[in-house]
């Protein structure tokens, strides 16, 4: 009989507790980004919305920030090597890359933590399938944070400017990459 009311307690405490531990997270984690487009179809002027800036580090360690690439559109993705989608992307935006790095700023943003996901990690990945595309690290999560990245991969697009044109939350394909950056001259 002790034992019942004791098991019961204790699911009674988790119950509660994941009650509450729902109610604080919920508000965090809402909706994703969705694929988002102010007269795309049409090819006119994009809403006119700066792109948050926020800290990162290169490979080599370096600090810089993301508005120091301004100057031609981005594409900003954000992923992880544990994330099988992103995993999967990847050659995809190496192609785009190859084709496009010209006249197109790739950065590919790895959301570092140092827990699930480590910078080795990362740089081991690039380095065994020969990925020549720029690498950046969150390692202080301000990206993320900035971005409201809730799933990944996640690929946002940066006019010239600095303006956020589009964001995609899911694994993205050629096609409908490029019908984002066509707005933007690309």
């Amino acid at each position: 009989m002790k034992k019942t009311i004791i098991t019961f307690a204790v699911l009674a405490a988790l119950i509660i507790g994941a009650g509450f531990g729902y109610k604080l997270l919920a508000d965090k984690y809402a909706n994703p980004p969705e694929t988002q487009s102010e007269n795309a179809s049409d090819g006119a002027d994009v809403a006119k919305n700066a792109a948050p800036d926020f800290k990162m580090t290169d490979t080599d360690g370096n600090e810089l920030m993301l508005s120091s690439l301004h100057g031609k559109p981005i594409v900003l993705n954000f992923w992880t090597t544990w994330c099988g989608y992103c995993t999967r992307e990847f050659p995809l935006f190496q192609e785009l890359y190859e084709e496009y790095g010209d006249s197109v700023q790739f950065i590919m943003v790895n959301l570092t933590d140092n827990y699930r996901e480590k910078k080795s990690d990362a740089d081991s990945f690039i380095k065994k399938n020969g990925y020549t595309l720029p690498v950046y690290y969150d390692i202080y999560q301000q990206g993320a944070s900035a971005y409201e990245v809730y799933s990944i991969p996640c690929t946002f697009i940066i006019d010239k400017d600095g303006n956020l044109a589009e964001s995609h939350a899911g694994a993205i394909d050629k096609d409908t990459l490029l019908s984002l950056l066509e707005p933007l001259g690309v």
